[in-house]
């Protein structure tokens, strides 16, 4: 590339991509619904893909607001699938 240029919010990151001004590399989770609505479309940076590990730590309590398990479970949905 002629010019490289770091961009730190993601919807800008999107709308470079949406535009043909940029790409980006960003989670598929956060991408999904611009991948969905034919948007952009997802590309692998390297063969198998970009991976990172991820994990929640909650303090030792008896109980947890409802919310807290939603999130979790999002987590469990989103960040453990490959999805190309």
């Amino acid at each position: 590339p002629k010019h490289i240029y770091e961009v730190t919010m993601r919807e800008a990151m999107i709308e470079m991509g949406i535009s043909k001004m940029g790409v980006a590399v960003i989670p598929y989770w956060i991408a999904k619904p611009y991948i969905e609505a034919q948007k952009v479309a997802p590309v692998r940076v390297t063969p198998k893909g970009l991976h990172r590990s991820l994990g929640v730590a909650l303090l030792e309590r008896d109980k947890y607001p409802p919310y807290y398990n939603s999130l979790i479970g999002f987590f469990k949905e989103n960040l453990t699938t490959n999805h190309l």
